[in-house]
């Protein structure tokens, strides 16, 4: 399986150019980034198809009084199981690990010291993950206890989703992610 993943990224490395960009402004009402990865198809004749996510890590205060909204109406799946229905904005009790499908543009993560407001552009996927307690203890890139001041709201081309490039085509994923101070 090692090998199989380090060829895929190999390949992709070779038959995609991928391009990373970030910019960023400030103001006293609001914080705005927005993050761009481009895949060209360069060396391939034929069809190239692929999946992608920018994984944004969010931080929150207590993720006990965090929740996302703009999920509603979607399709997910979570742990292999599913596909489900989401009906209500998502609060975080467990181990959290959702590919949502048909998703709106934007959601609203909801901290108790303000809004994170993400969208984006040329997906309707994303990925919603938290640890939770007994995977933060297994993971060695986090602390036991850092599940709770963390949530990831990834934008995504995945399942349905996915991106194929004919030769010569490009396709960007576009994540701009916004901040709203609590009043």
């Amino acid at each position: 399986m090692k090998k199989q993943l380090l060829y895929l990224s190999i390949l992709s490395a070779i038959l995609v150019g991928i391009v990373f960009s970030y910019k960023s402004c400030d103001s006293k009402a609001e914080s705005i980034t927005e993050l761009r990865e481009q895949h060209k198809s360069y060396l391939s004749n034929s069809p190239f198809s692929y999946t992608q996510a920018l994984h944004s890590y969010f931080p929150t205060s207590d993720i006990k009084h965090t929740h996302v909204e703009g999920l509603q109406g979607a399709q997910y799946i979570e742990f292999g199981e599913g596909p489900f229905a989401q009906n209500a904005p998502v609060e975080f009790t467990r181990e959290t690990d959702m590919v949502y499908t048909q998703a709106a543009k934007q959601q609203h993560i909801h901290t108790p010291d303000g809004i994170i407001n993400v969208s984006r552009e040329n997906s309707s996927s994303c990925v919603l993950w938290n640890p939770w307690i007994e995977k933060s203890k297994r993971l060695s890139n986090f602390a036991d206890d850092e599940y709770l001041s963390m949530v990831c709201l990834e934008a995504a081309n995945v399942l349905e989703d996915n991106v194929t490039l004919e030769p010569k085509q490009s396709h960007t994923l576009v994540t701009t992610i916004s901040w709203a101070n609590s009043q």
